[in-house]
């Protein structure tokens, strides 16, 4: 049975990440034929100075974004100030493209350049396809390396527990369609930095992630939160 925490909005469709669709939704009354969506979910290919780095199974959206928080989370950018462009050519939503191909080149890829004179670590020569569900890593790779947090932030415990549901009132494709992962971004009194959707967790973190460092939003003191299974 197909539910809506709010009504149904068609204009809710132009939403790159959800496909306008039919959904029969059956109640004890009987099934009704409603106006609902899906959620999308494309290959994004990530280019370095024009070297294939990954393709990232994902929610269109936010492309540059995602590059970015993915390149820099995964230490094939050292430091934003390393980056001279993030491009993304294609446009975001799904069929737009004259021959309405949902696999357009341009549409499904993003490149990076980095400054004159700086390089990138040595970049594996086959691409990594990383799926929405799992992720490119373990957990036992990803605890490599990792070092201890020694940020001075405090948050109110009076704060935390409304961080959920103020995610939760601005997922806009979770309400039309469900079935998508959230990531947020808060300041310490629990003011919303932006709230990113994606059908991977991880991409919508490394999206949160991206959107404030393309916009010089410094980290230090705020804290992410995401969606989970539960």
């Amino acid at each position: 049975m197909k539910r809506y925490r709010q009504p149904y909005r068609p204009e809710e469709s132009s939403l790159p990440g959800v496909m306008p669709w039919l959904i029969h939704r059956v109640t004890e009354d009987g099934r009704q034929l409603v106006e609902g969506g899906v959620v999308v979910e494309e290959p994004l290919e990530i280019r370095v100075n024009g070297h294939p780095v990954a393709v990232l199974m994902r929610t269109p959206g936010m492309e540059k974004e995602l590059a970015a928080g993915f390149c820099l989370g995964e230490g094939i950018v050292a430091d934003l100030g390393h980056v001279a462009l993030v491009q993304h050519c294609g446009r975001a939503l799904p069929g737009e493209t004259a021959e309405g191909d949902a696999l357009d080149e341009s549409r499904n890829r993003v490149d990076v350049r980095l400054m004159p004179g700086v390089e990138p670590p040595p970049l594996p020569e086959s691409v990594s396809l990383i799926r929405s569900g799992c992720g490119r890593t373990d957990a036992a790779e990803m605890a490599e390396g990792l070092v201890a947090v020694n940020g001075s932030l405090r948050i109110a415990a009076g704060v935390l527990v409304h961080l959920v549901g103020r995610m939760t009132l601005q997922q806009e494709a979770y309400r039309v369609a469900g079935g998508i992962h959230a990531a947020a971004v808060f300041d310490a009194r629990g003011r919303t930095v932006v709230v990113c959707e994606d059908i991977g967790r991880h991409n919508a973190v490394d999206k949160a992630m991206g959107y404030c460092l393309l916009r010089g939003i410094p980290l230090h003191d705020k804290m992410v939160m995401s969606t989970g299974r539960a």
